[in-house]
């Protein structure tokens, strides 16, 4: 745990955590259904692919968040790469732990893909991306929102 914020960020080796399962159903209560889809992953892929990162946020011993960088499944040109399944939990949001699931995943990918992409219709989100150099794709792609090229100078994601 990092003492600024009270957050600790890892990297899974294995299967999602059980406590994944009351996350997802928060999310879904919430009406952010796009995590119906990282429910569908749990439940199928229990080892991690290759090139798959998976990341989770503690608060103490409660999961406070969870992201993932994967090979983007709507390109298959293996260049790309693909944000997916970034949520936090609301009683933690606002606190940094978005931006350093973001980070975790980003610097993951580094050297993996040459561009990443994701998508989202969360105005809050979207600042926090492009804070990090992602640029909107103004719907030039049915599949993603944004996109950031790999070659691009890293950010830290505060501005």
């Amino acid at each position: 745990m990092t003492p600024q914020d009270g957050f600790s960020v890892e990297r899974l080796e294995r299967a999602f955590p059980v406590e994944l399962n009351a996350l997802i159903a928060e999310a879904l209560a919430e009406g952010d259904d796009f995590m119906s889809g990282l429910a569908e992953h749990a439940r199928t892929a229990d080892d991690l692919d290759a090139e798959e990162g998976r990341f989770v946020g503690w608060a103490a011993d409660r999961l406070a968040g969870v992201a993932s960088i994967t090979a983007d499944p709507y390109v298959t040109d293996g260049l790309t790469g693909r944000l997916r399944w970034i949520y936090v939990r609301p009683v933690f949001r606002g606190r940094g732990l978005g931006e350093r699931l973001v980070r975790a995943c980003l610097d993951y990918g580094a050297g993996r893909w040459q561009r990443i992409r994701l998508h989202t219709e969360n105005p809050i989100a979207e600042r926090i991306y492009l804070r990090f150099g992602f640029v909107a794709l103004g719907g030039t792609s049915p599949r993603a929102t944004h996109e950031r090229s790999s070659g691009q100078a890293q950010r830290d994601g505060n501005g």
